[in-house]
Parts: structure tokens; C-alpha cells; sequence
């Protein structure tokens, strides 16, 4: 699952070919909303579902997860993809590859070790945007800013590493509201 610019999902190697149109649009949310929120830690089954269906009522929101749930598991082809326990839903790491997971570890590797221009490559190799960049739903936007926030400040920290210029470059190209966040370092 990439959320990291515009949404993909891939099964297999090959994009997502579940039901189409409006019959996928409620469980690719689900998705989407599980890859941000919960990832492979997990978030409360009914914070989701709030998300999701806020005019529902508590037993109806239930059973609407439910069922966007089952079709989710059926669109992906893998029932233990989607994990459900103790009323919270989270991404099963052992069958699902989320680029912001990855991203998050790799920005917390750099704090933890010498900058490495490999590094930095894997770090740009994931980041191809801001998050959900197709989406304008409120709920992203503080998910949004938290990873801006993250790369910009990695970015700031390594600025006396050779390398800087290019770096805040490649980071500008992919996401221009990065442009703000060295702005205001020069201050």
C-alpha cells in the first residue's frame, strides 16, 4: 500500500483489481484509513467506523464495518490481511508492505545512526508526495503536516552534511510545501 503521494495498492505486484466504481469505494476507504491511522499498531474499530460513517449509530456502524471489512478482505484476496482483535483493526505486517511505515522507520534510522546517502536514497524512494496527495479530506491533513514535519526536520538536521542542497531539492520536487519549512530555517 503506498499513501505517500496518490494512493496505490498493489496485490501480487499488480495494481488492485477488486470491484470497481462505488461497490470498492467504501472498502479502499476503510483501507486507506487503516494504512494512515492504525498501520500495523492498530486503531479502535469504532474510531474508524466514526470516520467513515459518522450519521450511523453505534450498532449500525458495526455492522457496516463489518461488512466493508468482509468485502475489503475479498477485494485483497487475503483474509488475514486486515486484522481484527480486542475491537481494534490493524494492517497484518507479515502480509502487508505500507511505504509510510517503512518511511517513519527509516527517518527514526537516521536520528539513531550517521546520515548515509543510501539512506537518504530509500528516504526519497518512498516519499512521492505528501500523504494521500490525491485526497482533500480533513482527516488527513494533521497525518499530512506529522510526516511533512518529520522529513522536513531530518532534512534540517542533517543541513551540514554535504548533500544539503540536493537533498532539499528532491524533497521540494516531490512536495512544495517543504519550501516553506526551509524558509523558515533561514529566518
Amino acid at each position: 500500500i503506498r499513501v505517500l503521494g496518490a494512493f496505490e495498492c498493489e496485490v501480487d505486484g499488480r495494481p488492485l483489481a477488486g470491484e470497481s466504481g462505488k461497490a470498492a469505494a467504501k472498502p479502499l476507504a476503510l483501507l486507506r484509513r487503516l494504512a494512515v491511522l492504525a498501520g500495523y499498531e492498530g486503531a479502535s474499530a469504532d474510531a474508524l467506523a466514526r470516520g467513515l460513517w459518522p450519521g450511523e449509530g453505534r450498532e449500525g456502524r458495526e455492522k457496516v464495518l463489518e461488512t466493508t471489512l468482509a468485502r475489503l478482505r475479498r477485494i485483497l484476496g487475503v483474509q488475514d490481511a486486515v486484522l481484527l482483535h480486542d475491537h481494534r483493526l490493524r494492517l497484518n505486517p507479515r502480509r502487508v508492505w505500507i511505504d509510510a511505515a517503512l518511511f517513519a522507520a527509516e527517518l527514526d534510522a537516521l536520528r539513531a545512526a550517521d546520515v548515509s546517502d543510501v539512506t537518504w536514497r530509500r528516504i526519497f524512494g518512498l516519499y512521492r508526495g505528501p500523504l494521500l496527495a490525491d485526497e482533500n479530506d480533513a482527516w488527513i491533513v494533521p497525518w499530512r503536516d506529522r510526516l511533512r514535519a518529520l522529513l522536513a526536520t531530518a532534512l534540517l538536521t542533517a543541513r551540514d552534511a554535504p548533500g544539503d542542497r540536493e537533498r532539499w531539492l528532491r524533497a521540494c520536487a516531490a512536495d512544495a510545501a517543504l519550501a516553506s519549512h526551509r524558509l523558515e530555517e533561514n529566518r
